[in-house]
Order: structure tokens, then sequence, then C-alpha cells
């Protein structure tokens, strides 16, 4: 992290230095839950040379992005501050929209829990009962042909892909101009309507985390741009750092408090016990999995790649049916099958895989980064916060390679029709407010 910081202009959002941050947090929690779940007294040389050289090369992969784009960055290309005006009816279609989405999938979700033999009438319980059909836990939706409709489906993408683009509207109108309260509220009220949505998704709550992660990472790197333009104080390092860190607490506390609403038992574990064992569990599953031994897999990269098979199954070009999940292994009574993103590159090509796969996980990080950062381009930005989470979240499994499928074109799609639409169509250039 120290050295992430001085190497890289000191910018607290770099990849590097959050993944570090990342791992720093999931290694302090789980050394927390020594004290209840995690019976992993001591780390294997083996699980700290994966973890240490992971790392490594993942900052090695940022480190020759920034050379290579280093000479391109000659001019100042700082982001103007502009005001972006959404008209009425705009607000009015979008949010009917968010309405109808939301209850189309709700009435889908019921329908294929209905298809299954579930019985029950609540919400939650119809949830956590999808979430056991999706590819996270069988393949029972793709076996059986059951499943939401391609429609709502698309929906929900859709609402998803809206959420990212108001919070950089709202985010954006609040640095432009703070007085125009309508400007920025608006925009906000249209991200809380998307929020239950998230819900309905695989049965989780992994996209309502990627969508605070996104608002966040677009507020961060909005100020991150406007402190070096102006060096106002407002903004300055510290009281960013502050903000995040506030945020992830926040995170944590909505995270533990929606486990009923999607039907999650916690064990009747206090927030502490139960966060630290959700965010520090991949270290200790991965240390006693290597001690067990006995990994197996049937096709070449099969763990890494899930997205290019899962895409080939569904386009009829190979048979491969398997769920997206990990064995199993239980600590002190707590299952957990998550082994963070080293182990499916460690699985599948070796220590060597993982210094390879990790060091262009990192250049693409960086490099994305950096062009989001020192070049006015909105849309790379839109799409670096919607997938921010991959940077937090390979604490626990690998979601860079995932994205390889079709799922991402048409989430890219997507966010380019909205960008262009509701944000390159409306600018309204003004001054910035110095004061």
């Amino acid at each position: 992290m120290l050295l992430a910081y001085r190497l890289f202009d000191k910018e607290v959002l770099s990849p590097t230095l959050i993944t570090c941050a990342a791992f720093l947090v999931s290694t302090i929690l789980a050394m927390i839950g020594l004290l209840s779940w995690n019976d992993q007294g001591y780390l294997r040389a083996s699980t700290m040379a994966i973890c240490i050289l992971g790392i490594a090369s993942f900052f090695t992969g940022e480190l020759i992005s920034r050379i290579i784009f280093k000479c391109d960055n000659k001019k100042d290309n700082s982001r103007k501050n502009r005001t972006i005006q959404i008209r009425t009816i705009v607000y009015i279609l979008i949010t009917i929209f968010i309405i109808a989405a939301t209850i189309i999938l709700i009435v889908e979700i019921k329908r294929v829990c209905l298809s299954f033999g579930f019985k029950g009438d609540s919400l939650p319980e119809a949830l956590a009962f999808y979430r056991s059909k999706t590819s996270l836990f069988s393949n029972e939706l793709n076996s059986t042909g059951i499943d939401i409709g391609f429609i709502p489906k698309q929906m929900k993408k859709v609402v998803d892909c809206l959420f990212v683009i108001f919070a950089f509207i709202a985010t954006n109108n609040f640095l432009s101009n703070k007085k125009n309260k309508s400007g920025y509220i608006y925009p906000l009220v249209i991200c809380m309507m998307c929020v239950p949505s998230s819900f309905l998704g695989n049965g989780g709550r992994a996209m309502l985390m990627h969508m605070i992660i996104s608002f966040v990472m677009i507020a961060a790197i909005l100020l991150q741009v406007l402190y070096k333009k102006t060096k106002t104080p407002v903004v300055n390092k510290k009281k960013l750092i502050i903000t995040i860190c506030c945020a992830a607490l926040l995170s944590g506390l909505i995270f533990y408090s929606t486990t009923s609403i999607v039907g999650r038992n916690n064990n009747d574990s206090n927030i502490v016990e139960y966060m630290s064992f959700y965010l520090g569990t991949p270290i200790a599953s991965m240390n006693k999995k290597i001690t067990e031994g006995g990994i197996e897999h049937d096709k070449i990269g099969e763990k890494t790649f899930y997205g290019v098979y899962s895409t080939l199954d569904r386009y009829g070009i190979i048979k491969y049916d398997k769920p997206n999940s990990n064995d199993w292994v239980t600590h002190n009574g707590y299952h957990s099958n998550v082994y963070t993103s080293f182990w499916s590159e460690y699985c599948d090509f070796g220590i060597l895989g993982v210094i390879i796969l990790q060091a262009i996980f990192g250049f693409c990080s960086g490099l994305m980064y950096v062009m989001v950062t020192k070049k006015d381009n909105i849309y790379l930005l839109l799409v670096y916060a919607f997938y921010a989470y991959v940077l937090i979240d390979q604490i626990r499994d690998n979601h860079f390679y995932s994205l390889l499928s079709s799922t991402t074109i048409v989430y890219l799609v997507i966010i380019y029709c909205l960008y262009f639409l509701l944000i390159k169509k409306d600018y309204k250039w003004i001054k910035l407010n110095k004061k």
C-alpha cells in the first residue's frame, strides 16, 4: 500500500492501493475471527506465497500500464464541471420503467419458484429458494429451461445501469451547482428506486454492494479530479479517505441489516462476527483447502474463465452445465466456499498462472484508471465505476475474468446508450465556483 501510494502520485484510489486495502481488511477480520469462527491458527507458506505473489504481480501490472501511458499524458485534460439537465418527462418515464421492471421481476421469480414446487408466500423465502436454483449453487435453471424471461432480464440490466448513470449525474450536479438542489436530489431518488431490483437478480445482495461501490467510486474520482484541478481544501485527501472509510462502514451495516430481506440466516451472530466471517473467511478457507488438498477440474481454466464456458454453452457451442461455485469447507460450524481471487487461478494454472493472470488484471485496471482520471471520458468512468467491485471483491472470488462473457457486452452497450441519451446530449457548461 505504501509503495503504491508513493509511486502512483499519492493517489488513494489507485487499483493496487484498493486491492491492498481490501486484503488488509480481510486479514484483520480473519484475525478477529480467531475469537469465534476461524479455526485456522496459522497460514501455510504456500498460502502466504500465493497471496504475496498475487498482489505483487497486480502491482507490477499497474506499474507497467502507467509507464506505457505516461508518454501519452503531456497536456492537462482535467475534467470540466458541467450541469446535466434532465427533463421532467424523462424522470417520469424512467420512474415508470423502474417500477414496472421491479414488479415484473417479482412476478417472474415467484413463477419460477412455483414451477419448482415452492409453496411459501414470503418474498424473502422465494428469493432464497430462487437463489438455490441459480448457477451459484446448482444448474437446475439451465437444465430444466425454467427461468426468468429474456425481456425481464434485460429490463433488470437496464435498471442496474440506470443506477450508475444517475449516481454520476447526482454527484456531478452537486459539485457543479450545490444551490440547484433539484439537479442532484431527483437523480438520487432514481438511484434509490433502483435499489429494490438489486435483490432480484440472483436473490442475493451482491448487486446492492456493487451499486454502493460504484456510487462511492464515482464520487471519489470526481472529488479527486476536482481537487487536483482547483487545489481547494474542501475536498482534500484526508477528507476523501475519511469519506471512503465511512462509506465502507455504512455499507457493512446495510449488508448486515438486509440479511432477512433475501431470506438469509446470520446464525444469530452479531455484526462484527458476521462481517468478520463474510469478508475474512476467504484467506482462511484457501489455507484450509490447500491443507486438505484434492484440487480437481475437468476443463482447462474452467474456474478462472467460467464466463467464457457458460457463454459458449449458452449459444450451444459446447456443453457446460456446472454451477459457478466452489466446494464447501467448514470453520467451527460456519460454511464457506470462497477462497480469494487467487484460488481459481492457482487451481487452473498453478503459481505461474497466479503471477501472469494477476499481472494482466493489474495492467488492465491500471490502464483503465489512468484513462478515467487523466482524460475527459465520462463513458469510461461509468464503466470503471460499474465494475469497480471486482477490485474489492477479489478478496472473495475471481470476478475480473468472469467478465469475459456476453452479459458484459450487453451491459457495456446499455451503459453507452443511456450515457448517450441522458448525459452526452444534455450538457450545459458552467463556470466552476472556486469558493
